[in-house]
């Protein structure tokens, strides 16, 4: 149920593009890898967040909004 709470919280976020680092310290996450591996790449699996920089996943300029 948390975890729900917490994707739902991750999406409205991202009504403007955000970066892996204003995601992670906007909801308290100090570990940002498992932050992503956790909750930001299931989300984009499910098409719920999308990418700006999509043929470069791992660039320091990406940014994450929702769909």
């Amino acid at each position: 149920m948390e975890d729900l709470d917490l994707e739902d919280r991750i999406i409205a976020l991202c009504r403007t593009p955000k970066s892996r680092e204003e995601i992670a310290g906007e909801l308290g996450f100090s570990a940002i890898s498992y932050m992503m591996s956790k909750y930001v790449s299931p989300l984009l699996a499910a098409d719920k967040l999308k990418t700006t920089l999509p043929d470069r996943p791992k660039s320091k300029n990406q940014r994450y909004f929702a769909v």
